[in-house]
């Protein structure tokens, strides 16, 4: 077992089943990646018997999506529960800065990069991470310019695109840095970023 893979604690047995296993399969997901990763390795990390485990995920496949879905939804419910009505400006700056903070955390890195490694071998991880994260995203940040757009506030004619242009005019090459091995961005370099993109956006769909 890989030295950076710790052995279950005692304090895994005070959170719910399911959850330790996650705890469990991220930790040996992203120390080994998927291909490198077995359910042996998974349930002795986790802390839980391989009959827990396969009575919980049929295989692999299955436990690295709810690991996807996981992280997926905790960041669209901290981030994408929008409010049609809420003024603009202030409500695209918290979407940004939250989602960004949020994306360059240890664990949606570890995700990504696992994923990265893994989908164009098996695609359906990929349409796991599709399903789960960007799409129903995008839709929510679409809702809200389509609401802005029909009050008069904005001229947006595809939202679902211009949601997609917004993510990544706030990203503008931060997450291609990081994936190459640069450090980080700060605080202030994603508030830099989206500031900017807050402005390049409103200007570019202004009525």
């Amino acid at each position: 077992m890989n030295s950076s893979i710790h052995p279950a604690s005692d304090h895994r047995r005070r959170i719910p089943k399911r959850e330790q296993i996650l705890n469990g399969a991220r930790e040996v997901f992203f120390a080994l990646g998927f291909e490198g990763a077995s359910m042996n390795e998974i349930a002795k990390a986790a802390g839980v018997s391989k009959g827990t485990l396969y009575s919980y995920f049929a295989d692999k496949v299955a436990l690295f999506e709810a690991v996807i879905a996981a992280e997926c939804e905790a960041i669209s419910s901290r981030n994408f529960k929008l409010d049609l009505q809420a003024p603009l400006e202030p409500m695209l700056s918290a979407l940004g800065t939250g989602f960004l903070r949020d994306v360059f955390s240890p664990t949606a890195m570890g995700v990504y990069r696992t994923l990265v490694g893994e989908a164009h071998r098996n695609p359906a991880l990929g349409e796991a991470f599709m399903r789960s994260g960007p799409r129903p995203g995008s839709k929510a940040l679409a809702a809200v310019l389509e609401s802005a757009t029909e009050r008069g506030l904005l001229n947006v004619p595809d939202p679902e695109l211009a949601a997609h242009q917004f993510i990544y005019l706030c990203d503008a090459g931060l997450s291609q840095q990081v994936h190459m091995g640069s450090l980080k961005p700060t605080d202030e370099d994603i508030q830099r970023h989206v500031a900017s993109a807050v402005g390049v956006f409103l200007r570019g769909y202004a009525r």
